[in-house]
């Protein structure tokens, strides 16, 4: 009873996420490798993050859609031991409560990969993703978790991957959670017991909600939209979200902020640009390029068909 009380005090002690907003869909992946026997203040370290998770399910937004990959949790010293265990759903919260309940940790901690399938489950490359990731150990497959998480970064719409590491104190297993984060643009947290741990998972999962933001060009003031392959820059701030991204029209999941949009037209390199802002909805941002002057035609007399024939 003690320790479900620590539990919950560290789920208690800040403020839960509004109700209402739209969140990416996110999953959480949980290390189940063998490490998680190990003792904090006399208890496991499974079971304090079966019952940080249990209680942090409870105070989620009915609007966030969550799942559920872990590994190390059915064999011994197999890499390829990964497994999303419940799809994000409106209706998942049970369902994950029940399988984290159910891990037994055994392996090893392929936590790249693992990272990597969560977000292949979360359809990264089609819509905003957030990925949770909460390790207590070093990687043991993925020589590269840095690459590994640009290549990411690179090939999504808007993903991001926070870290928390629950009892770390390795420097090489730091970075590597460090750099999971960084490359995504995420947060690592670091968590030394149950209250700790509570308060990482609070923060990660109330990130800020996004929002649907489509980019449109016109052709002249009131003309038609552009259908050409047209080469797209988005920044907030120092921060470049694109950069030379192709497409006729291009679409981002943003957060609450401004943003400046810039569009370039490959075939004459005219340029357009603005400035707007995101405040809690989505919306068309559309850029005016200039006209394209029609095709220049030149036209001459018609070449004679038969000698012409000059009185004398």
């Amino acid at each position: 009873m003690q320790a479900r009380l620590i539990y919950a005090a560290a789920l208690t002690a800040l403020p839960f996420a509004a109700s209402g907003q739209d969140y990416a869909n996110s999953i959480l992946v949980l290390d189940a490798s063998g490490s998680m026997w190990g003792q904090i203040e006399g208890v496991t370290k499974i079971e304090i993050a079966q019952g940080v998770v249990g209680d942090l399910l409870n105070t989620l937004p009915e609007s966030q859609r969550i799942g559920l990959t872990a590994y190390g949790h059915r064999t011994r010293g197999d890499c390829s031991d990964i497994e999303t265990l419940v799809q994000p759903g409106d209706s998942s919260r049970a369902q994950i409560a029940a399988a984290v309940n159910a891990l037994q940790p055994r392996g090893k901690t392929p936590m790249t990969d693992a990272v990597v399938q969560a977000a292949e489950a979360l359809k990264y490359t089609e819509e905003a993703a957030t990925v949770i990731l909460v390790s207590d150990g070093i990687e043991t497959c993925n020589p590269d978790p840095c690459a590994a998480a640009r290549a990411l970064e690179q090939a999504g719409i808007n993903l991001t991957v926070h870290v928390v590491g629950f009892d770390v104190t390795d420097p090489e297993a730091r970075r590597q959670m460090q750099c999971l984060a960084d490359e995504t643009g995420g947060q690592f947290l670091s968590a030394g017991n149950a209250t700790e741990l509570g308060s990482a998972l609070e923060e990660v999962t109330q990130a800020a909600p996004s929002y649907t933001v489509t980019f449109v060009a016109i052709e002249g003031e009131n003309g038609p939209q552009s259908t050409d392959t047209l080469m797209w820059d988005i920044q907030r701030g120092e921060e470049m979200l694109a950069e030379f991204e192709p497409g006729a029209t291009l679409t981002k999941a943003l957060t609450d902020g401004r943003y400046s949009v810039s569009v370039m037209r490959p075939l004459d390199e005219s340029t357009a640009e603005a400035t707007f802002d995101v405040s809690g909805a989505e919306q068309t941002v559309t850029l005016v390029l200039p006209s394209l002057l029609p095709d220049a035609t030149v036209s001459g007399p018609a070449e004679a068909t038969g000698r012409r024939h000059h009185p004398g």
